[in-house]
C-alpha cells in the first residue's frame, strides 16, 4: 500500500492523517507498516485525502478488457469504488443491454 509515500508527498504527519480519518496515530502507524488491515470506510477517506483512486492507494492493477479479446465484458464499481470486470455470455450481454435501455428510458 502506498500510504507512507502519499502521506510524505502531501507533507503530512501520521498524526494529521490519523486525525482526518478519525483514528489514533498508533493505528495509522500499523496501517502504514501493513500490520493491520484497513476497513473500507477508512480506505475511502484516505483516497479522498490523498486525492487518488482506491485502486491506486491499494496498488491494485486493473487490466482493461479489450473488445477484441473479450467482446462480452462489463465493468461495474462496487460500493468501495473498486472496479469489477465480468465476462458475460452472449445471452446475458443481450439481457443487460435491454435492462440498461429500459432504465435509460425511465430516467
Amino acid at each position: 500500500m502506498r500510504l507512507k509515500e502519499l502521506r510524505k508527498a502531501k507533507k503530512l504527519t501520521q498524526a494529521e492523517v490519523a486525525n482526518y480519518v478519525g483514528i489514533t496515530q498508533s493505528t495509522y502507524s500499523y496501517w502504514e507498516s501493513g500490520k493491520v488491515k484497513i476497513d473500507n470506510f477508512s480506505i475511502k477517506k484516505l483516497a479522498e485525502l490523498f486525492e487518488v483512486s482506491i485502486d491506486y492507494l491499494l496498488e491494485v492493477e486493473i487490466k482493461t478488457p479489450t473488445t477484441e479479446k473479450q467482446p462480452n465484458c462489463i465493468s461495474i464499481f462496487d460500493n468501495t469504488g473498486t472496479r469489477l470486470d465480468y465476462e458475460l455470455s452472449a445471452e446475458n450481454t443481450r439481457l443487460v443491454t435491454q435492462l440498461i435501455e429500459q432504465i435509460s428510458k425511465k430516467a
